[in-house]
This record gives structure tokens, sequence and C-alpha cells, in this order.
């Protein structure tokens, strides 16, 4: 089994294997087994993760743990179900309490040998893993009633290695030859962008009506709506106003394909003269500059040296208290060394336990003044993540000036 990135030439081989005729079903084991001590299947867990294999709740399986020497039995259970002969989810638990063994430790599933399969649709399973003469371990799976449901007959295992760096991704623009055919069933609409914070109000509840009368309009069902802006957004300092717009009519794209078209555009007279082969393209989003007709494509990152923050000085994380901001937090004094936080909150809360000096302080971003005594309170002031927002989505269909205020009130005011 091999795959590669699209862009690349080079093939990674994953996994390697043969087929044959399967052996037959194995004996059981009783259970309880006897003389076995019981374990607290969180030391599973815990071993797990200090492997650097962190499972999430849904795939802590393992509900009793037992040991008999060398031998570990366990009781697994999920409640997921999709078709399968054993649940992958199952399968895997069923490998969870190896981490307690001396033959096999908390280390990555890597050969296998005599993988067979004797019954399917088991929810629950009996396991014993007990050392094999190759040097892995020897797995038993049965069901409550003691029939085997799936044997292993040898496991070895490997050190978990830490997880690759991510391939970070940007979005470029990038030039396309304008189509040559005519562009028909266009119905453009050209939506001003202005400065500020209310021109950026403004210009978003614009889109929203403007897509929303347009949804309600005969046309739409064999036209598309193209809403034009003049923002710079293919530029190295693209206009948030107009960038508010964008966002706007790309959840409209999202909830309804082919219906929309976003395009960003320049004074040049080149590019004027493109507007038209530009919509023939057939693309969703485009933007013209000197007389070029660009589109965003994502274009991976090359790799490079991590931006540092300057860790002698306070940063300021608004919304820190909670959900994203609060891993923001975290990750600024694991990973950036970051020593003196504050963090906002409208109505504050507790400090994050954090290996740093934390201030909590209740404000709301969106209250200037306040804000701004803030701010002048912090002479070392470093640098500044603006997390704080507020959650008020639907269908475009059904957005209301009110839901649009409240989500740009701390983001935009």
């Amino acid at each position: 089994m091999h795959s590669r990135p699209a862009d690349d030439e080079t093939w990674t081989r994953h996994a390697e294997g043969s087929l044959a005729a399967g052996p037959a079903a194995p004996g059981t084991f009783a259970w309880p087994p006897a003389g076995a001590t019981p374990v607290d299947p969180a030391e599973v867990y815990r071993r797990l993760a200090d492997a650097g294999v962190d499972h999430g709740p849904a795939f802590r399986a393992v509900e009793a743990v037992l040991v008999r020497g060398d031998e570990v039995f366990a009781e697994v259970r999920t409640t997921l179900d999709g078709g399968y002969a054993v649940h992958p989810a199952l399968f895997d638990a069923a490998l969870h309490a190896a981490a307690l063994s001396p033959a096999a430790g908390a280390g990555l599933p890597f050969t296998w040998a005599g993988v067979a399969v004797h019954a399917s649709g088991a929810t629950a399973l009996r396991v014993r893993i007990a050392p094999a003469g190759t040097g892995g371990v020897a797995v038993t799976a049965v069901d409550g009633s003691g029939a085997p449901v799936f044997t292993v007959e040898s496991l070895t295992s490997r050190p978990w290695q830490g997880a690759a760096p991510p391939r970070l991704m940007r979005v470029d623009w990038k030039r396309v030859e304008p189509a040559a055919g005519p562009a028909t069933g266009f119905v453009p609409e050209r939506i001003a962008v202005r400065p500020g914070p209310a021109g950026a109000r403004a210009a978003t509840l614009a889109a929203v009506e403007l897509v929303r009368s347009w949804l309600a309009d005969p046309r739409s069902r064999t036209d598309r709506l193209v809403v034009v802006t003049g923002g710079d957004l293919a530029g190295p300092a693209p206009d948030p106003v107009a960038a508010a717009v964008w966002g706007a009519v790309r959840t409209a794209q999202a909830e309804h394909p082919d219906r929309f078209v976003l395009l960003d555009t320049d004074d040049d007279p080149g590019s004027a003269a493109l507007f038209d082969a530009a919509l023939a393209t057939g693309e969703p989003q485009l933007a013209l500059r000197g007389g070029e007709v660009l589109v965003p494509r994502l274009t991976r990152l090359a790799p490079g040296a991590p931006a540092r923050l300057d860790a002698g000085g306070t940063v300021l994380v608004t919304g820190g208290t909670r959900g994203l901001g609060a891993l923001v937090a975290r990750h600024l004094v694991a990973e950036h060394g970051v020593r003196d936080l504050v963090l906002l909150g409208r109505h504050g809360g507790p400090a994050p336990d954090l290996d740093a000096r934390v201030r909590v302080v209740p404000c709301d971003v969106a209250d200037r003044d306040a804000l701004a005594a803030l701010l002048a309170g912090i002479p070392d002031l470093v640098a500044v993540v603006h997390v704080a927002g507020v959650v008020d989505d639907g269908v475009v269909e059904g957005l209301s000036v009110g839901q649009v205020d409240a989500v740009m009130r701390p983001k935009v005011d």
C-alpha cells in the first residue's frame, strides 16, 4: 500500500502483506481469568500518553484490565457501528491493553502475522494478550459467550515517533488565461467598499441583503450573481472591508453552489476589458489586477525558521479565558516562552494554570475607552492576539441585522 502527494513523484510505502488460507478457529479462555490481578484502565492510557499517543474520550474503550504474569486481559466495548467485520475502533481498543505487556509495551503496532477474523458484528470483546515466540505478542479476542472473533499469531511493535512537522499552507493568487468564449448568464452587482467599522458593517449588510434578494429572484435559477468589490484582495495589504464582504458571500457560495461569483477589480483599463473573459473561466472567485486574471490557490509554505515572539514583554490575548483563546495562551507559554500574559474576557474568569504570570481582566474589546485604558496600563506590551468573538450563525436566508451586528462588534468595532 503506497501513497504520494499530488505534486510529488515520490511514493511512500505504508504497508505490505500477503493473504493465505485462514486457520481453524482457536480455543477460548476462561473469564474472569484465574489468578489475575485487576488494574485501573486509566493506567493503560497513562502509559500510552507517556509514549506520545493521547486517545480522546471516544476511543478510550477499555472497560476492565487484568494482569497475570506476562499475560494481559481486557474487556473493550464500542457503540460505533458501520458494517465492518470488526469495527476499527473496537479492533484498535483491543490492542490498547498491550501497553501493559512486557513483550509489547506502549509502542506502535507494526509487524503482524497470522491475522484471522472468525466472526463479525461484535460490539464488545474479551481479549488475551500473551507473549509469542517471535518476541512479540499473540492476541485472542472473543465475544461475551467465549466464541472467537479474531486472532493474531504474532504482533511486534516499535517505538512511536514524533509527528512530522505540519505542511503549512497559504493562499496565493495565481495568474490564469482569460477564457475565449463569451460570458453569459452573469448579473454583476457592485458593493461599495468604504474604510472603517461603519463601512465594514454597511458593506457586509449590503452583501447579505443582496444575496438574500438574489436567492428569491427567479433569475437565480439560471443566472449567477457577480458580487464586485474593489479592495485589492490579491495585493499585499487587502482591504478588511472587502474581505468581510467576501467572507459573507463565500458562505453563500458554500450553501448555494454555482449561484454566486466574487470578483475584485482595480481601476486599470486593461482589467475592465477582461471582465467578461474572466467570468467565462467559470472560476467562483477572481481578481483583476493590471490587465491580468488572478485566482486564489492553496500553496505549501517553504520550510523555514518559525517566527518567534519577544518573550521579554507582555502578550495580550483577547477572549483568552476559554476556548480558542485559552489554547492560544497555552501555546504562547509552551512554544514561545512567553512569561507575562494578560487575558481579556467580557466577564473575566479564573486564571488558567500556566507556567507564566497571568492576569485575567474583565473587558469588552468593543468598549474603546475601557480598552484604551487597559492598554495604557501595559507599558511592556509586545504583541496582541485578537481571539475575542461571538458566534451567532445561521443559513444566509435567515441572517438578521442583529446577528451581523453581534458578530462584527468584537471583531470590527
